[in-house]
């Protein structure tokens, strides 16, 4: 007894992904390397402003040391020659640090690559009798974020 021919149907497996599928992959993706470029790119800036900051450092402790030497007198720490310091020398994140007359505030301004900012720090000095120098810090690192 012969049975009758069954009919082979082929089916055709897919394997792999479909163009649409891969396209929407690498969309996917670009969104990710944007936002991650971004972010890197911001953290670049951080890290070269903050290498500004501690350059500054020196010129703050010679001349919160000079303030109390002088009992609470801006005016006798108001240069370099005052403080008795070298002044940091410009490189690739800071332009440049300058102390104002008189005031004593300092004023640190950083490259472009550093994100071009200022860094302000303006001297008072508390009336009790330890004449503690505190630093009030401005520019326009302040209008960023938390870069200052």
């Amino acid at each position: 007894m012969k049975y009758p021919a069954i009919s082979q149907h082929r089916q055709f497996i897919q394997v792999g992904f479909t163009l649409i599928q891969l396209m929407v992959i690498v969309a996917i993706l670009g969104v990710f390397a944007l936002a991650a470029v971004s972010s890197y790119k911001d953290y670049l800036v951080k890290s070269r402003f903050s290498n500004v900051k501690v350059l500054v450092e020196p010129v703050k402790a010679a001349m919160t040391a000079c303030i109390q030497q002088h009992l609470g007198s801006l005016s006798s720490c108001d240069s370099v020659e005052k403080l008795s310091i070298m002044m940091p020398a410009p490189n690739e994140d800071l332009r440049s640090i300058n102390i104002a007359d008189k005031t004593a505030v300092i004023f640190a301004t950083a490259t472009a690559p550093a994100g071009g900012y200022t860094y302000i720090l303006t001297p008072s000095v508390t009336r009790s009798g330890d004449k503690t120098v505190v630093f009030k810090v401005s520019g326009t690192c302040t209008e960023v974020g938390d870069i200052c």
